[in-house]
């Protein structure tokens, strides 16, 4: 009988050729949109092939035999989830009208009216990004489960599971979560994302503004047209109050898409980082009395620290939750955080591969108390220095890193 493995690499790699023949079209020079869609249309539906393929292997135990190592399980299990967000990619591409897409591209004038109407709202970047110009996400292998909890959420058309909120003490990684959310969706659904941080007063005040740039720049067509549509009727909405904003930019543009079925997905991290706490708590419960006004598939993803007044009032809505105060894959998540920047810092300094000793690996995971802020704040310090001197010091003095 066919060994499994052997049978499970030719089935695969048969799947793979056909793959191969199907993404070379894209590069032959053609630009008939509907050309382009059909292709597509068969790239969709042999990646949905295989990712059938290997579920069905999983749920058989197949693939426990063909490989005895669990490690081996696990990366095919990785594989799959890769797989998994590959067809829901393709999925929303094969729902945008290419036609539409490709007019758009070709005509100057579309192109202009669009810039203008969406710069009547101002830059949205600072919104997506906060203060950092590059985009902090998390380390690889790490918030696995959460991730995997928030996809599920995001995926669930039920319309009570509209609204999450991401808890936890400062340094606990909600603001890396919310951008990675963002990271891992931008390709198979319309998202926009926005990061308050005090001192920015006057940006904050914008959010909504800053969330419709973002939707108006969307790869959907309808979405995009929907939010364009809201400006080009209320060109002075900038100057309106933040409510007006919301219902017109937001609910009244978004409450159009009945038949929209893909995702689309608000994030509003750091609420509690607004310098006015009255206009974060009166943005949540604008949320909370338009939802039945948004489609099923509108999400809002917020995170913010579970103390004061903007506590309460998120408490008070009753929505779904995560709590990273009380996450129980944090400490294994630091440690292979630790562990991947330390060994990049070795190799950078060229230090002895038995550097760091496993035992002050262990020490700087009890350190960090679960802070990922205080684990990237450390690396950071070990690295920009001498890295054995710099580690021996900040393990001889736990008190000052306290």
């Amino acid at each position: 009988r066919m060994d499994l493995n052997e049978e499970l690499a030719k089935d695969t790699g048969a799947q793979t050729t056909r793959l191969l023949a199907l993404l070379q079209h894209f590069d032959d020079g053609s630009k008939e949109g509907g050309l382009i869609a059909d292709r597509v249309n068969d790239l969709h539906r042999e990646l949905q092939d295989i990712l059938a393929k290997l579920t069905v292997w999983t749920s058989m135990n197949r693939f426990k035999k063909g490989f005895s190592a669990r490690d081996h399980e696990e990366t095919l299990k990785k594989h799959q989830a890769g797989l998994q967000a590959l067809v829901e990619q393709m999925q929303f591409l094969v729902s945008l009208d290419i036609r539409d897409m490709t007019a758009e591209l070709r005509s100057t004038e579309i192109q202009k009216e669009k810039h203008r109407l969406l710069n009547l709202l101002g830059d949205g970047k600072f919104g997506a990004r906060g203060h950092s110009l590059d985009e902090i996400l998390c380390f690889p292998g790490t918030r696995v489960a959460i991730l995997e909890r928030v996809d599920s959420w995001i995926k669930d058309p039920a319309v009570d599971s509209r609204v999450l909120w991401i808890r936890g003490m400062a340094g606990r990684g909600k603001s890396t979560i919310a951008s990675t959310v963002v990271h891992n969706w931008k390709t198979r659904s319309s998202c926009a994302i926005f990061h308050f941080r005090r001192g920015q007063i006057a940006l904050n005040a914008r959010v909504v503004c800053a969330l419709a740039r973002q939707l108006g720049s969307t790869l959907s067509p309808q979405v995009k047209g929907a939010v364009l549509d809201a400006l080009r009727e209320n060109q002075d909405i900038v100057d309106k109050q933040l409510e007006e904003q919301f219902e017109t930019l937001l609910v009244a543009s978004l409450s159009k898409l009945d038949n929209h079925t893909h995702p689309i997905l608000f994030v509003l991290d750091a609420l509690d980082e607004s310098d006015e706490s009255k206009e974060a708590i009166a943005l949540i419960n604008f949320i909370d009395r338009h939802s039945p006004s948004f489609p099923p598939n509108v999400k809002f993803l917020l995170t913010c620290r579970p103390e004061g007044s903007l506590s309460h009032t998120l408490e008070s809505h009753g929505w779904r939750q995560e709590d990273l105060d009380v996450d129980a894959d944090v400490t294994d998540d630091i440690k292979t955080f630790l562990l991947e920047r330390l060994c990049q810092t070795r190799h950078a300094h060229r230090l002895s591969e038995s550097w760091p000793q496993p035992e002050q690996v262990v020490r700087l995971v009890e350190m960090s108390q679960g802070l990922f802020q205080w684990a990237r704040t450390a690396l950071n310090y070990i690295h920009d220095g001498s890295p054995t001197d710099r580690l021996r010091i900040l393990l001889k003095h736990p008190e000052r890193w306290s």
